[in-house]
């Protein structure tokens, strides 16, 4: 992670405006506990028109740093989004570690639940 981390600060001086590669960093920040930085890097990225990879990217990192309730609720407004425009990232929320903060809470579980239904998917 921490040389992870150096090669995305070196991209962000190239490319300060590469969202992308501005959430994957946050990502990584909010993975190493730097939890102010990475919150700053989502804020920013949420500046800029956003995908569903890098709003699910930054669900992860407010999901990472979910001791405050209100980062938790952001990362699920941010799920939700992403899931808006590409519901078939559903299938990556059971399994993925950056999003264990959120695995018993009930407004995951039921935004877990209307995917399924949505999607068809059990």
């Amino acid at each position: 992670p921490v040389e992870a981390l150096a090669a995305l600060d070196r991209v962000l001086e190239l490319a300060p405006n590469a969202t992308g590669q501005r959430a994957g960093r946050a990502v990584v920040r909010a993975r190493l506990g730097r939890t102010d930085a990475a919150r700053a890097d989502a804020e920013l990225c949420l500046k800029s028109e956003c995908d569903a990879l890098t709003l699910y990217q930054l669900g992860c990192v407010y999901a990472l740093t979910a001791r405050a309730p209100a980062d938790r609720t952001r990362a699920l407004e941010l799920l939700r989004a992403a899931l808006r425009k590409d519901a078939s990232w559903a299938k990556h929320m059971p399994t993925d570690p950056d999003l264990k903060n959120l695995a018993n809470d009930a407004d995951f579980l039921k935004l877990m639940s209307a995917v399924h239904v949505l999607t068809g998917d059990r």
